[in-house]
């Protein structure tokens, strides 16, 4: 059976940092595009965690989430973070439903969804993150649906900074990427 890696999907000229470990800020990797960056800190997690699996040619590249949803910015962020080593935890803001569709015995059918306000803060940003020691709240608006941040968010990130973190917000994966090359492999993260 033949091994297979990400070079087999993504062939690039280096493949060093993916077969040794993969930090996303390395020089040569900053200017490739955000797909292969996310291959790589991919395939170097799936090494790390099943070393035999990877040996025995069972790696599998990862699919990647839509980068024009906000949603699928969030995961392709919250994936490539853990992936290279960091912590990143998605915070859920918009509260949860609870109840359904009853069935009575005589046939009848009632409604009983509520909806839950969320005890989380409003204006908290959409991931929480530690990048190399540092607390890194990441917002995501989306560029192609023309989201802005609300006053929450706005007094959310002044008490966030005013802590010591950073609150970035983050408008598509390619800036969540230049951002990430610039700044987190350097212990000054602002």
């Amino acid at each position: 059976m033949k091994k297979t890696t990400y070079s087999d999907h993504c062939p690039l000229s280096d493949r060093t940092q993916a077969s040794s470990g993969f930090h996303g800020g390395h020089p040569l990797l900053s200017s490739l595009g955000w797909k292969h960056l996310y291959c790589l800190a991919h395939e170097a997690d799936f090494k790390k965690k099943y070393p035999t699996a990877y040996k025995d040619g069972h790696y599998t590249p990862p699919k990647y989430p839509d980068p024009k949803s906000t949603n699928g910015v969030t995961r392709i962020i919250q994936n490539y973070l853990t992936w290279s080593g960091h912590y990143a935890n998605r915070i859920n803001v918009s509260g949860r439903q609870i109840g359904g569709l009853v069935r009575t015995e005589y046939g009848n059918v009632f409604d009983t969804r509520k909806w839950i306000k969320s005890s989380t803060k409003r204006g908290t940003a959409d991931l929480f993150c530690s990048i190399d020691g540092q607390m890194v709240c990441i917002e995501i608006k989306n560029e192609a649906t023309k989201d802005r941040t609300s006053t929450h968010q706005e007094k959310e990130k002044a008490r966030v900074e005013s802590a010591g973190g950073i609150y970035i917000v983050i408008k598509s994966v390619d800036e969540f990427f230049n951002w990430y090359n610039c700044h987190a492999n350097t212990k000054q993260l602002s």
